[in-house]
């Protein structure tokens, strides 16, 4: 079976995009195609949502970084929603980089646990802050991280 390349690639651009599970991953350097691994087994690459205004997030979201950047010296707020309203699936990862201000973490109806004491509710995650919520059951979330309370 004879693969399709793309006739004008950018450097770093993947093949298939996007990477479709369990099938070989091909990246362009420049001059030719290297092989990189299998469909979700690519490390290293987690892309990026920024976001310079209050966000609730969306099934899309599944695997990204939410971002809010130097740019916006605004306290934010970042929404999971509700299983109810985005069914992610149990084991979505969804990360929080906060490069200024604050960013409020909320949960709408679902139930988020901070890891190590265990209390819920929303959280907020201060300035060249980080952390990543977990999903761990249909309307369960855990999350962790640097400057979050």
């Amino acid at each position: 079976m004879a693969l399709n390349f793309p006739d004008a690639p950018t450097v770093g651009q993947y093949f298939p995009q996007p990477p479709a599970a369990n099938t070989p991953v091909w990246q362009w350097n420049g001059t030719t195609w290297t092989w990189t691994g299998w469909g979700n087994a690519l490390t290293g690459v987690i892309p990026e949502n920024l976001q310079t205004a209050n966000y609730t997030l969306v099934a899309q979201d599944a695997g990204k970084f939410i971002y809010h950047p130097l740019s916006d010296n605004n306290a934010r707020t970042f929404t999971i929603p509700a299983n109810a309203s985005v069914a992610y699936t149990i084991g979505t990862v969804i990360s929080f980089v906060n490069l200024i201000n604050t960013v409020t973490i909320a949960i709408t109806t679902d139930t988020m646990y901070l890891a190590g004491p265990g209390t819920t509710g929303s959280r907020t995650l201060s300035a060249y802050g980080c952390c990543t919520a977990l999903k761990v059951d249909t309307t369960t979330w855990i999350i962790s991280g640097t400057g979050l309370t």
